[in-house]
């Protein structure tokens, strides 16, 4: 964000290119800071747990291997 204040980049396509993003993600951290400086920019996670931050039962009818983030280890299907 101090890029796009201070000048260094001259919009949200170049600074997407500098920092190799894309063009919506900097125009959301943008807005998000505007509204509320740094706090704003925190990780929240929403939406569905990811691999390893399910609660509770395990997958166990279909092909759970298949789908899984490449660092998360092996568990029995």
């Amino acid at each position: 964000m101090a890029a796009l204040e201070s000048g260094q980049v001259k919009g949200y396509r170049q600074a997407a290119e500098v920092f190799q993003v894309a063009e919506r993600s900097v125009g959301t951290w943008w807005r998000a800071y505007q509204a509320g400086g740094r706090e704003a920019l925190a990780v929240r996670r929403t939406g569905r747990p990811g691999p390893g931050r399910a609660s509770g039962s395990v997958r166990r009818n279909g092909p759970c291997c298949s789908r899984r983030w490449p660092s998360t280890p092996p568990r029995n299907c």
